[in-house]
């Protein structure tokens, strides 16, 4: 498994592009909407350089994201 740092760039498909785009690895607010709305603050993240927007989420980061998910499930 490849270790993500800030600054890092990437390609990936990006959900609101609809096609793939260079990303660039960055410290984000993830928006969750189940179990519970709420968002979780400096997750790393891919962003994609043309919409700014979250193209993809790197497997070292679904650590936070479970973690936080079970606190909101609670």
């Amino acid at each position: 498994m490849k270790i993500w740092k800030q600054g890092d760039e990437s390609r990936a498909i990006c959900p609101i592009c609809e096609r793939r785009t260079n990303v660039v690895f960055a410290s984000r607010r993830v928006e969750i909407e189940e179990p519970v709305p709420h968002s979780i603050d400096d997750i790393l993240v891919g962003v994609c350089r043309e919409c700014d927007g979250i193209a993809l989420i790197p497997h070292q980061s679904t650590s936070r994201l479970k973690e936080d998910f079970t606190k909101a499930a609670a």
